[in-house]
């Protein structure tokens, strides 16, 4: 047979045609294009405004359309915001593809595999430009059409290039870096996880590390190339026109001024994104002509697998054989229902072993540890003093930033537990089983729970070493297990329900899991930091208990209980949902709604069980 063209123009013209009618039918676009109206209509708002320092007499009103303002803002929406839906938009096609063995097909078309790489990534690429240009219709709609009737001052007159530049030269680079780096994992690594890893890491190492470290020691070079290497644009923004307050007229009325540096450095961005893909294409074009050829991890996985087998192989088949030899002596044989906490324990057993073979555990680990050390740093106090955290005031401080590092990964490896019978085709196998589906439900639960256990471990070390090492502290266990047990477990368990509740609602859709997950993890810092979030909606407790070394959680300690009472039972509540839905489907759906199991999964019935 020959090998494919390497390159087929009308082929790669009718693979983009196709992906574009396919995206308004994947439910990651909508949504996303309803978080950028939403967005828009924040920024028209003055959510995302930038406060000058300005107090001279006659200071005039931050304008929301400024090109300092919008840049400020879209600047920083490159990876709080668009980040996740950037790689998962580009690499989940080519995930998909696979596991639908498209690939093989090649072989019989005229398309090759660079016209197949390119035409999926460019068919993705003009719906993220395309989402681009909504969000900007959107800022036009909600400034200049529908803006805010009570302050009128805060906007100024319509100037497109003040908009479309901060679009070009901060969101567009690194869009097209993003979608490229996402494609080049998809075609190397073929995991999910490792997909949605590349915008988890880049967000909080950007978030926590890179844009608020602005070293003193540094000389004129080394501030500049961190400025060009920063995808998002935000570090050279900051460093070069925000440190320095110029005031309110100023940043109203001046455009900024763009160095050529940083618009080359800008072009390199978008470039790498472009080589990126480039590199997949010919890795997938290699792999297509060997279907074999393993790098030097899948030789070492090959060796140590081989070494593992057992070496008594010829006494297991003599036993086999001596089964299969008095099988007909032995009486008919018979259906046992296995017990309800057996089959939760062996699910558990076998989920868990799954997970810790997982290398996203063991890179997140020393990370955890490395930014609970960064936000375990001494604080600068009252009159200058420096303030030495106990343990309780450690645990508190760390909470918030290890249930969201647990979060995102619980998110990822939730949804590849629940969809795994589907992956491997044991979907019918698991319906004709007599097992119960709330037990594997369960299975899976408690295995999610020991992998954010896990995290959490290694956070407790970091916070071990940090107090052992401070002079004035001491390490206890109580307030540990007081903040991260006890207030915290009932986060962790409502949100693992809470993924298997979407994962059941979207018919088992991995990407609109993904999506509407997220959009909640962002619609919490949302309410939270906008001061829309009272203490029953506050199910992460977000900024809400408070430590003294006098008495541990002084204020509205009952307030703080029921919250977790409340999330403990909407915990109940959702996994309760996710496996009535999971036996649902291994009835014959012609007579599910018939049953219990179906009765109580009508939403009408889930909301007066709610």
């Amino acid at each position: 047979m020959s090998a494919p063209p390497r390159f087929a123009a009308p082929g790669l013209v009718a693979l983009l045609r196709q992906g574009l009618r396919d995206l308004p039918r994947r439910p990651l676009f909508p949504l996303w294009a309803l978080a950028l109206v939403g967005n828009a209509f924040l920024l028209s708002r003055g959510q995302w405004i930038l406060r000058s320092v300005d107090t001279s007499v006659g200071a005039g009103v931050a304008q929301v359309n400024g090109e300092f303002q919008l840049a400020f803002a879209f600047a920083l929406m490159t990876f709080l915001l668009l980040g996740f839906p950037f790689a998962l938009a580009a690499g989940t096609p080519l995930l998909r593809d696979r596991e639908l063995r498209v690939e093989p097909l090649l072989h019989t078309t005229p398309l090759g595999p660079r016209s197949y790489v390119w035409g999926r990534f460019l068919s993705v690429y003009a719906g993220v430009v395309g989402l681009l240009l909504v969000h900007t219709l959107a800022l036009m709609l909600w400034n200049h059409v529908l803006p805010d009737a009570g302050r009128p001052a805060q906007y100024g007159p319509l100037d497109l290039g003040k908009l479309l530049r901060p679009t070009l030269i901060f969101l567009l680079p690194a869009a097209t870096l993003i979608a490229g780096g996402a494609v080049f994992l998809a075609a190397l690594t073929r995991r999910t996880l490792v997909v949605f890893l590349l915008p988890t890491a880049a967000f909080l190492f950007f978030m926590q590390f890179f844009w608020s470290w602005f070293p003193e020691h540094h000389g004129p070079a080394t501030v500049s190339l961190l400025q060009h290497l920063d995808p998002s644009g935000f570090r050279w923004l900051k460093q070069n026109w925000l440190i320095v307050d110029r005031g309110i007229d100023f940043y109203n009325r001046e455009a900024i001024r763009y160095d050529p540096a940083f618009v080359l450095s800008r072009l390199a961005h978008a470039g790498l994104g472009l080589l990126l893909v480039a590199a997949a294409a010919a890795h997938v074009r290699r792999t297509l002509r060997a279907p074999d050829r393993v790098g030097w991890l899948g030789r070492l996985g090959r060796r140590i697998a081989r070494r593992r087998r057992p070496r008594s192989a010829s006494a297991d088949d003599a036993r086999a054989a001596d089964r299969s030899s008095d099988a007909s002596a032995r009486p008919a044989m018979r259906v046992v229902r296995p017990g309800w906490l057996a089959v939760a324990g062996s699910t558990a057993r076998v989920a868990l072993s799954d997970l810790l073979r997982r290398p996203s555990l063991y890179l997140l680990m020393p990370v955890v540890a490395f930014f609970t050390l960064q936000t375990l740093q001494v604080e600068t106090g009252l009159y200058g003093t420096a303030e030495i955290p106990s343990a309780g005031a450690a645990a508190l401080r760390t909470l918030v930033p290890v249930q969201l590092w647990a979060a995102l990964l619980l998110l990822v490896h939730v949804v590849r537990l629940r969809e795994a019978d589907t992956v491997h085709r044991l979907r019918d196998i698991v319906r004709a089983s007599p097992a119960s589906a709330s037990a594997r439900l369960v299975g899976q639960l408690l295995a999610a729970l020991a992998l954010a256990a896990l995290l959490h471990v290694a956070a407790f070390v970091a916070c071990a070493l940090f107090l052992t090492a401070t002079p004035g502290t001491a390490l206890e266990i109580g307030p540990f297990l007081l903040i991260w047990i006890a207030l915290g477990a009932p986060t962790i368990l409502l949100w693992i329900t809470a993924i298997m509740a979407l994962f059941a609602v979207t018919g088992r859709r991995a990407t609109a899991t993904y999506g509407l997950a997220l959009a909640l993890l962002f619609a919490t810092g949302w309410a939270f930091f906008t001061d829309h979030l009272n203490w029953v909606g506050n199910w992460a407790l977000i900024g809400a208990p408070l430590w003294s070394d006098f008495q541990a959680l002084p204020i509205d300690r009952e307030a703080l209980w029921l919250n977790r009472l409340l999330a403990l039972a909407l915990a109940l509540m959702l996994g309760a949902y996710a496996a009535a839905r999971d036996g649902a489907r291994a009835l014959d759906p012609a007579r599910a709604d018939g049953t219990m199991i179906g009765r109580w999964t009508r939403p009408r019935r889930m909301l007066v069980a709610a």
